[in-house]
């Protein structure tokens, strides 16, 4: 079923989002989820936000596939790549790169490379328990 799905994904949304990626059934692909890729090991957490041309992926040469935690908000073309963990209520911003964990949950990073901007307000909480 797996190769159907990625077929499916990249004819329609030139996507290329693995069917074998652990990906929790309440996550959001933005705008359809166009130009988004997932790397096979990856895994997205309950009501994570994907939005559109991001890339989860390994970092090469040393591969490995991130995992995002819950209710975590990825900007427009964002890369997320490598071995690398993501906190809780993270949003990270739009075309940021990140290659290194994030362990502090509720907090907005940004940049290239990534890094911490601030916390999260009561606002920002509430918008990402969609």
């Amino acid at each position: 079923m797996g190769s159907l799905f990625e077929k499916m994904m990249k004819m329609i949304c030139s996507a290329d989002i693995s069917g074998r990626a652990n990906i929790h059934p309440h996550v959001s692909f933005s705008h359809g989820g166009i130009g988004v890729i997932v790397n096979p090991a990856s895994e997205i957490g309950e009501g994570c936000i994907i939005s559109a041309k991001v890339t989860i992926g390994n970092a090469f040469p040393h591969g490995g596939a991130p995992r995002l935690g819950k209710h975590v908000y990825v900007g427009i073309g964002a890369f997320i790549g490598g071995k690398v963990k993501i906190a809780d209520y993270v949003i990270i911003g739009a075309n940021s790169v990140v290659t290194k964990d994030i362990d502090e949950p509720y907090c907005i990073y940004a940049g290239i490379p990534a890094r911490k901007l601030r916390g999260l307000s009561e606002g920002e909480i509430e918008m990402l328990n969609w």
